[in-house]
Formats: structure tokens, C-alpha cells, sequence
């Protein structure tokens, strides 16, 4: 059993988000129970990659998780900022050195007993790439996994996760954080501040930093995360509710344009109807200088955008391209419902503790 004290902090930051690689994660956790697992399709689709040899680092880690799992690979966002893929990915390849390092050193330990003598760590070889082109080998097999599986589910996906999150919010606000912490899957329980966990490893942990909660509709388990350095707090991946998802109104109103190249590069585009700074944009869409440049490069190289330097100042603008585009592909829009997902039967008490 694992018991986690919550104290005062962690309880007062702890929140729901919805994070594509989480998604991933879900399903690529080589510890999750078979009968807990992903659907079949999904099962499916990651033999299919795997067995395709593109996916090299991503099946050394598969193959060397016991009972840690680095979490530079599955980065959450600030609580003010949206996730989306891209921003995901490059939060990956900004993780410092030391914090890669030390994370990969424990899985190797994890995997390699000092007692056994014995070199069986399959993701040994790739430390010899150094922290950052690991980082960005991690960042780019990643990509390359959702794209394939995750990808065409995705618009689902994630709007039952949202009507998850909206779910238990009501929980909160009628009942209390305990009550929707309750309610995340059948053998997690909340008693006033220790929340309790099942599992074979026995577990005792007390936190002031919060829990983030990220909703699956990929798993019937759950995944808890626990960071050995308390540098952060726990992550917990859990079965997002079953029932048929109904179109919201942020959904409807979507842009097409916006499933091509994500959400904050399409927030960053409308923006740049007039010109602005990379300093404009950060303050305007609360996001890092780095975030922002990181997205506008892409959007350069894709003819999207224009720069112009004046004195010491580089200003973006959305060229007659961009323009095009978004008037072409809002005319076309739909606004038809998101369809109903089948609900996942036969949640599984058996869970997996990365700590």
C-alpha cells in the first residue's frame, strides 16, 4: 500500500490537466497489467511501430523500466498554460543536463542491481549520446509514437479527458478535493489528508508540493508517479470516466487549422495579424521567451510568418500565406459533434507506482 500525506500546499495547488504525452505514457508503461491495458487497436498500433525498428531508445526504456520510469520524458505544464504536443516536446529537450543524467542513472540501477554484477540495461548505450542529444533522441521518438497511435484519437481523446476534468470539478466544488480524489478509480481512497494507494510495494511519503492529476481514456489502471528528489510533486495518470462525450462549444468552434499545426501556434498566428516582438507575444499568451521563439521558428520555416528587424528589435507578422490559409480553412469548418466513445468496463484494482 502507498500512503501519501498531503499537507496544506499540496493540497491548496493540486489540479486536474489534460497533457498529450501523458496520453502516451499511459500506454507505454511496460508495468501496466494486460487486462488494464490500452484497447486493442491501440495495443495494435504500438506493435506495429515497435516492431518497425523506429522506436529504438523508446524500446531500450520499455525494456529497462522496473520500478522508476524517468519523468523528463512526461513534463507538465504550469497550471496557467495550456498543453499541447509541440510544447510538451520542447519542454523535453530543455531539460538540463543533470536532471537527465541523474534520472538515467537511476533507471540503469534500477535495472542493474550492484549485487548482480551483471550489464543487462539496454538504454546503457544511449548515454553515450550526452544529456541534451539524448533529451532531443527522447523528444523525437516521442513525436514520432503519437503521431502514428495517438494522433488520430486524439481530438477525441481529449475531449472526453475535458469533460472528465469538468466532471470532477463539480466534486470539488459541491463535495471537496477528498470527494473527487475518491472518485478517481475504485481502489484509490482519500481519508482526510493521506491518500492511499494499493500496490506490492509498501510505500510511505509525505508532500507539500501538489498532485496533478491527468485523466486517460486509454487506461483502466492507474499510474502513479513519485519524484525521488521531491523536486516536484506526484503525478497521477487515472481512467477517465466512461459515457458518451457530447460536443462542447470550444470543440465546435474549432479551427481547422488548428489540428494541423496546434493550438499555440495557431494562437500565436491570429495574433500576428499585426506585427510584435517575441517579448509582446510572451507577455500577451503567458508563455516563456523561449516557448514562444521555439514555436515562431517553426512557423518561419514553414512561410507563416515574416521577420523584420528594426534597431535592436526582430518583429513577426503572419504573411499573405497564413492569412490565406485561415480565411480558406474557417470557411470550410464544420461544426459537428464530437462522437460518442463507448465507456471501458472492468477497472482494474492493480495500478503501477514509478517512484
Amino acid at each position: 500500500m502507498t500512503d501519501i500525506l498531503l499537507r496544506a500546499r499540496a493540497l491548496v495547488g493540486t489540479r486536474f490537466a489534460v497533457s498529450p504525452l501523458m496520453q502516451a505514457a499511459a500506454v507505454l508503461h511496460p508495468r501496466v497489467p494486460s487486462e488494464s491495458g490500452p484497447p486493442q487497436a491501440v495495443r495494435h498500433a504500438l506493435h506495429l511501430i515497435f516492431a518497425e525498428g523506429r522506436l529504438p531508445f523508446l524500446a531500450a526504456l520499455r525494456h529497462d523500466v522496473r520500478d522508476y520510469a524517468p519523468d523528463f520524458l512526461t513534463p507538465a505544464r504550469s497550471a496557467h498554460e495550456a498543453s499541447e504536443l509541440d510544447d510538451e516536446l520542447h519542454q523535453i529537450t530543455r531539460t538540463p543536463a543533470a536532471v537527465v543524467a541523474r534520472q538515467m542513472i537511476r533507471l540503469v540501477e534500477d535495472c542493474e542491481p550492484p549485487a548482480t554484477h551483471r550489464m543487462t540495461s539496454a538504454v546503457r548505450p544511449f548515454l553515450e549520446l550526452g544529456e541534451d542529444r539524448l533529451a532531443e533522441r527522447a523528444a523525437l521518438e516521442l513525436e514520432v509514437l503519437w503521431k502514428a497511435v495517438i494522433a488520430p484519437m486524439w481530438p477525441v481523446l481529449r475531449a472526453r479527458a475535458n469533460d472528465d476534468v469538468d466532471r470532477r470539478a463539480r466534486l470539488v466544488l459541491r463535495y471537496g478535493l477528498a470527494r473527487a480524489l475518491d472518485s478517481l478509480h475504485p481502489a484509490i481512497a482519500c481519508h482526510a489528508d493521506v491518500l492511499s494507494l494499493p500496490g506490492s510495494r509498501a510505500v510511505s511519503a509525505s508532500t507539500d508540493l501538489p498532485i496533478v492529476l491527468f485523466p486517460s481514456p486509454l487506461t483502466r489502471s492507474w499510474l502513479l508517479s513519485m519524484d525521488p528528489w521531491n523536486q516536484r510533486g506526484p503525478y497521477l495518470i487515472y481512467p477517465a470516466a466512461s459515457g458518451a462525450t457530447a460536443a462542447r462549444p470550444a470543440e465546435t468552434a474549432r479551427h481547422p487549422l488548428t489540428d494541423v499545426i496546434g493550438h499555440t501556434r495557431f494562437t500565436l498566428l491570429v495574433t500576428l495579424s499585426a506585427a510584435h516582438t517575441t517579448s509582446d507575444l510572451a507577455r500577451r499568451h503567458h508563455l516563456s521567451a523561449s516557448t514562444v521563439s521555439y514555436h515562431l521558428a517553426h512557423l518561419h520555416r514553414a512561410g507563416l510568418v515574416t521577420r523584420v528587424r528594426t534597431g535592436k528589435q526582430v518583429r513577426y507578422r503572419q504573411t499573405a500565406l497564413a492569412a490565406e490559409l485561415m480565411d480558406q480553412a474557417g470557411r470550410g469548418r464544420r461544426g459537428a459533434p464530437l462522437p460518442p466513445r463507448r465507456g471501458q468496463e472492468g477497472e482494474s484494482s492493480a495500478g503501477v507506482i514509478s517512484a
